[in-house]
């Protein structure tokens, strides 16, 4: 058997794991670099003498010959943890106290106590490691067999003046304590009501209105398919309440039921693009299977939008906050030629300022009315488009004065939520058999909590107030 040559390296052990690095001290670093720059010595030589292999020595060499560095980099491992000991010991005793805190609430809370500035991201991944012990749940579970919906489905959500939130259930198969739920209600804390109206109080001062703006709005679908789905995706918290972490990125999450299995199985991510100014839907684009948002955001500008505001009088864009990070410099830069001003909306204001995302909802009930137990997703653009083309003029001039409305609102200083006027009812009691004469109710301006039926969904309150009177009626 021939002999291996004395600078091999050693043969090893099948059962030892593979070795990813030579680990070499500084001063046998310093040594090999001696042998050959000083000493002459070849690299054949100096492997044999010191009995390291010649690519670990030539690799030591190029680094030399490169930087001049004679010493070794620290590895990983060595990053500062973003929580020590005492702040994850802190956490784990405020969610025992408070298991309804969201994660959001918990950074606002970190920052307050301890002065630190933490993600959402790096919160929820402390609680779910082996350093808290806890783990985050969804907000429900229940039996799909309908398009369900992040932002105003069965489940209602309420923001409550501290910035955490709390939930109700539906009337859903898999859970719930009623019949029927409240539509979203968004009661601000002083902080955030102070922004949200300095914000809209500059915007008034530049510009007046958002009558001649154009909205864009990006919405991201969760799809899955299967007999139960985890209700929302990032609907998690430390126990079971509502994570902010998405609770604007992800607009809505279409499911359907094909099978008796208890699996969830995860699917693609559709995105619905929409740009609309007060002519209608300028343009519009149904991604099921998009490469990257930022590449998806950047196709949707460059191919689609920036031609049509060339042609335009320069204006402004209004975009979400939180999708602002995926429009790169190219799409900038796009704009700005164009003579468009790029605009974003308060993060914790989006669905009631931005006007596009009333295309939105519209899109969500034709979907839902036309097919409510999707067999497929390649069934889903046909729907959104064929709902966007149904958008007119007039309801696109709708919509942005309802927007204005609500900026007006905020200028002032009053929260978001929705008032509407309700008509004179007629109310009887059909309990009995005895002829009891009607109830008239007074005209009012009121907050109305409109009731949200599983497996529909409503455009806006004006077209809820028919079924609101049958309700009262009966």
């Amino acid at each position: 058997m021939p002999r291996a040559p004395s600078n091999s390296r050693p043969r090893k052990n099948p059962d030892d794991p593979p070795r990813k690095n030579t680990k070499i001290d500084d001063a046998l670093r310093e040594r090999l670099i001696q042998s050959i720059f000083i000493m002459g010595m070849s690299v054949g030589e100096t492997a044999r003498r010191f009995g390291c292999h010649t690519s670990t020595i030539q690799s030591v060499i190029r680094v030399f010959e490169e930087t001049g560095r004679m010493t070794s980099l620290p590895r990983g491992g060595n990053r500062k943890r973003a929580l020590g000991d005492e702040q994850v010991e802190w956490v784990a005793t405020q969610i025992d106290l408070q298991p309804e805190l969201t994660i959001e609430r918990m950074c606002a809370l970190l920052s307050d106590r301890w002065n630190m500035s933490v993600p959402m991201s790096t919160l929820s991944r402390y609680i779910t490691s082996l350093r808290a012990g806890y783990r985050l749940e969804p907000l429900e579970v229940r039996h799909i067999a309908t398009t369900t919906d992040h932002s105003d489905n069965g489940s209602s959500t309420i923001n409550d003046a501290n910035g955490g939130s709390s939930s109700s259930g539906g009337s859903g198969s898999g859970s719930g304590s009623g019949s029927s739920s409240s539509s979203t209600i968004n009661t601000l804390d002083p902080t955030r009501a102070a922004v949200r109206q300095a914000w809209a109080n500059n915007l008034r001062q530049k510009h007046g209105s958002m009558a001649d703006f154009c909205f864009v709005s990006i919405t991201e679908f969760d799809a899955h398919t299967g007999h139960r789905v985890r209700a929302l995706r990032g609907a998690l918290s430390a126990k079971h309440q509502a994570n902010s972490l998405h609770r604007s990125l992800v607009g809505a999450a279409l499911t359907t039921t094909t099978t008796t299995t208890a699996t969830t199985k995860s699917g693609s991510h559709p995105i619905l693009l929409v740009a609309m100014d007060k002519t209608g839907i300028m343009c519009s684009e149904v991604n099921l299977k998009p490469a990257g948002l930022v590449k998806t955001v950047q196709n949707f500008f460059l191919k689609k939008l920036v031609p049509l505001l060339t042609a335009a009088p320069p204006g402004i864009v209004a975009v979400d906050s939180e999708w602002f990070p995926h429009m790169n410099q190219e799409v900038r830069q796009a704009l700005e030629k164009a003579g468009q001003t790029v605009l974003t909306f308060p993060s914790d204001n989006r669905p009631d300022l931005n006007a596009a995302h009333a295309a939105f909802r519209h899109v969500k009930l034709f979907v839902r009315l036309c097919d409510s137990q999707l067999d497929s997703l390649l069934a889903l653009p046909r729907h959104m488009e064929a709902a966007l083309e149904k958008v007119t003029q007039e309801k696109a001039q709708e919509w942005i004065a309802e927007a204005d409305r609500t900026l007006v609102s905020a200028a002032q200083g009053q929260p978001a939520t929705t008032q509407v006027q309700v008509p004179p009812v007629q109310m009887q009691d059909t309990s009995t058999q005895a002829q009891v004469p009607p109830v008239q109710v007074p005209a009012t301006t009121a907050q109305i909590q409109v009731p949200i039926i599983p497996g529909q969904a409503y455009v806006d309150l004006e077209q809820n107030l028919e079924m609101l009177r049958q309700m009262l009626a009966t």
